[in-house]
C-alpha cells in the first residue's frame, strides 16, 4: 500500500509556537475552555499531524525488513500511536527544562517480535544502512542491555525525516521481543486502573520491586545481560520475589478483573454507536 503524501492544507507550526503551546498546557491552572488553552491544544495536534506521512513511510519499509527474517505474519506486529495530550503535559512536568518541540516520541512506531535473535537482527539491519533520503538514524537508546530504573526493556532508535514540510522533525522508532512487551503492556494495563504511571517511577514501592523482578527474570529467560543490583542474586531468589510480591500484591487476581473488564467493553461498547466522549467504569471485584 503507498502511503498518503502529506497533506498541505494544515501549516506546520514553528519550534517556537511549539514550545510556547507546550508551556501553555502544562500549567496547573489553565482554564480548559479558555481561548488560550484551545489555541495552544490545536497547535499541539496540528503539529502531531505531520508525523503521519513519515511514520507511513517507514512503516511501509519497515514491512518489507522484517519480510526478509521470514517471520510469518502470525509471529510479529506493528503498532504505531499518538501520544496522547495528558502524557505529553505529565512528560513535560516531570522534565521541566524540556522543550515540546524536541520531544521525540510524540509519535512512535513500534515492532514486537517473537525473540532477541529477530529483534537483534533488525536493530542490525538499521544501525548499519546506508544513509537514506527519507530518515537518518541520529540516536540509539539500549534499554536491553542498560535498562531504566524501572527495569523497562526495548530498544528505541530515533530517526530524523528529511523530506517536505516534515523535514526536521524526529520520530521513535521502538524494537520489543514479545515477552518484553507483555511485560510493559502489564505495567500499563495496570497503571490504568488504579490511577498511576509505573513507568514513570510514580507507583508505591511495592509495584515497582515487582515489575522489577519480573523484568530480571525475563532477562534470565531470554540470555540478556543481567546488571546493576540484581547482579548478586540468583535466578532462584527472584523467583522468589516474584512469587512473594505477587501474593501481597494479589497481582494475578487484579489483572483477571483487568481483563474481564477490558473484554466487556470491546464486547459490548461498538465505536461506531458512541455519541458521549467518556465512560465511567465501576467495577465490582466481588
Amino acid at each position: 500500500m503507498t502511503p498518503k503524501k502529506l497533506s498541505l492544507a494544515v501549516q506546520r507550526p514553528a519550534n517556537r509556537a511549539v514550545d510556547k503551546a507546550g508551556d501553555v498546557i502544562s500549567l496547573a491552572w489553565i482554564d480548559y475552555t479558555s481561548e488560550q488553552y484551545q489555541h495552544a491544544y490545536k497547535t499541539i495536534s496540528d503539529r502531531r499531524s505531520f508525523h503521519t506521512y513519515p511514520l507511513n513511510t517507514f512503516q511501509a519499509n519497515l514491512r518489507q525488513r522484517i519480510a526478509k527474517l521470514w517471520l510469518s505474519k502470525n509471529e510479529y506486529f506493528i503498532s504505531q500511536r499518538l501520544k496522547r495530550i495528558v502524557s505529553i503535559i505529565a512528560k513535560l512536568k516531570r522534565y521541566p527544562t524540556s522543550k515540546l518541540a524536541r520531544m521525540q516520541d510524540i509519535w512512535w512506531i513500534r515492532a514486537v517480535l517473537p525473540n532477541m535473535d529477530s529483534l537483534t537482527l533488525l536493530k542490525e539491519s538499521y544501525i548499519k544502512q546506508k544513509p537514506s533520503k527519507l530518515y537518518t538514524l541520529i540516536r540509539t537508546k539500549d534499554y536491553i542491555a542498560n535498562p531504566k530504573d524501572s527495569w523497562y526493556r526495548s530498544i528505541h532508535l530515533i530517526f530524523e525525516y528529511h523530506k517536505s514540510q516534515a523535514a526536521g522533525l524526529h520520530f521513535e522508532f521502538q524494537i520489543r521481543t514479545l515477552i518484553q512487551h507483555a511485560r510493559a503492556t502489564a505495567v500499563e494495563t495496570i497503571g490504568t486502573f488504579i490511577w498511576s504511571s509505573l513507568k514513570s517511577n510514580q507507583w508505591p514501592d511495592a509495584w515497582l520491586e515487582y515489575f522489577k523482578y519480573v523484568s530480571v527474570w525475563f532477562s534470565y529467560l531470554e540470555w540478556t545481560k543481567i546488571n546493576g543490583n540484581f547482579l548478586d542474586q540468583s535466578p532462584k531468589e527472584v523467583v522468589r520475589q516474584i512469587k512473594e510480591r505477587g501474593t501481597r500484591l494479589d497481582v494475578e487476581q487484579k489483572i483477571q478483573w483487568f481483563s474481564a473488564v477490558i473484554k466487556h467493553i470491546d464486547n459490548s461498547i461498538k465505536p461506531q454507536s458512541w455519541t458521549e466522549p467518556f465512560f465511567l467504569i465501576v467495577l465490582r471485584t466481588k
